[in-house]
């Protein structure tokens, strides 16, 4: 084998050994790790929302940080961005507390972890109803949120 070709196949076997993990290199199993993700979650529009209406806009969305534990329940549950408007941000953490949820595996077992999740408030004007005078085209008439509430007024 010449110098040239020697050089090349040095240079082409140290390429492999680049792209295969380090774990396999050292002969150790490869980390796998499956996020955790929201199987179910079923958030409760605010009673107040009816009182207070169009004040509010048409859709609000809170930023969420839940704590998956290993048996799918939640765990800590924090605002991580307020929608503006509390009853929201009450009613997506008690959502998120109630959720059920798939944990996050690594190497086959369940382990807890964190999961950034959104809950968005919409509401419709009663336009969707057919009432075409109502907010002066303020307000969607399909709503694309988490959980919609018809604005009637």
């Amino acid at each position: 084998m010449s110098r040239s070709q020697f050089r090349s196949a040095a240079f082409v076997l140290a390429l492999g050994l680049l792209s295969v993990p380090a774990d396999a290199q050292t002969g150790g199993a490869t980390s796998t790790v499956i996020p955790a993700k929201v199987e179910r979650i079923d958030p409760q529009f605010p009673p107040s929302i009816q009182r207070i209406g169009r004040s509010v806009g048409p859709l609000r969305t809170v930023k969420l940080e839940i704590t998956v534990l290993p048996d799918g329940k939640a765990g800590d549950v924090t605002v991580a961005t307020s929608s503006g408007f509390d009853p929201y941000d009450k009613a997506a953490v008690d959502a998120a507390r109630n959720a059920t949820y798939t944990p996050a595996m690594n190497q086959g077992t369940p382990v807890e972890s964190r999961l950034a999740y959104d809950v968005s408030f919409g509401l419709l004007c009663n336009r969707a109803a057919g009432n075409v005078t109502c907010d002066y085209g303020r307000f969607p008439t399909s709503c694309s949120a988490t959980v919609c509430k018809t604005l009637v007024r």
